[in-house]
C-alpha cells in the first residue's frame, strides 16, 4: 500500500448483543490503538466518520472492522466484505455493474466481491452518496492492469459531468483477514 495510507483491521467481538454495538466496539479499539484512548471519532452531517487532522474511512463486515488512515488533503475510501456475500451480490449484479463490468468481474465469486467493494470504497471517497452504482461508477479493466476508476454524474438535462478520478491503492484479500475482500481507493493526484 502507499506510504501515506495505512489500514488497520480488527476482528469483530461477538460479546456484544447487537451487530451495531460489535462494529462500534471494534472500530473504537482500532481508533484507541492508533490515535490513543482519548481520541474521539466524530461524524459529519452525512454520517461519515472523521478525526481532526487526518483522512479516514471506516468499514466493517460481519467478521472484521477496518479503518484506513491517510494524510490530510487526499480523500480515501475503504470497504471490506466477506467473500460469502458473493451469492447475494450475484443476484443484484445487473443493477450494480455495467455489462462490461459483469463481463470483467462476474466470472468468479471473488471478482464479484471485488467489484462491489471497489464501488463502495469509491462512493465513500467521493462523498457522492446518491451515485448510481451501475451508471455512474466506472471500474477499471483489472485484466489489463488498469488502476484508475472514474465517477460521473448525470445532470437533469441529460448531460454528464466528471465527479472525479480515483486511484485503486489496494484490492484483494488482506493477509490477516481470511475470507474477506478489502478495497482501498484515494483521489487521484
Amino acid at each position: 500500500m502507499e506510504e501515506d495510507v495505512r489500514v488497520f483491521i480488527e476482528p469483530i467481538d461477538r460479546a456484544f448483543p447487537s451487530r451495531r454495538e460489535r462494529e462500534i466496539a471494534a472500530v473504537g479499539r482500532i481508533v484507541a490503538r492508533v490515535f490513543g484512548a482519548d481520541t474521539q471519532l466524530c461524524h459529519n452531517d452525512a454520517g461519515a466518520p472523521f478525526i481532526a487532522g487526518v483522512e479516514i474511512s471506516v468499514s466493517h463486515s460481519t467478521a472484521y472492522a477496518a479503518v484506513a488512515v491517510g494524510a490530510p488533503g487526499r480523500k480515501i475510501g475503504l470497504d471490506i466484505e466477506g467473500l460469502n456475500r458473493a451469492p447475494q451480490l450475484r443476484r443484484v449484479a445487473s443493477r450494480i455493474l455495467s455489462e462490461e463490468e459483469i463481463e470483467e468481474y462476474g466470472g468468479s465469486d471473488s471478482s464479484l466481491v471485488e467489484a462491489w467493494t471497489l464501488k463502495e470504497a469509491l462512493v465513500k471517497c467521493s462523498g457522492w452518496l446518491d451515485a448510481d452504482f451501475r451508471r455512474d461508477i466506472a471500474l477499471p479493466r483489472s485484466s489489463r492492469g488498469e488502476k484508475k476508476a472514474t465517477i460521473t454524474c448525470r445532470r437533469s438535462d441529460g448531460t454528464t459531468a466528471s465527479v472525479g478520478s480515483y486511484d485503486i491503492i489496494f484490492s484483494g484479500v488482506p493477509g490477516d483477514s481470511p475470507g474477506q475482500w478489502l478495497a482501498l481507493v484515494a483521489e487521484s493526484r
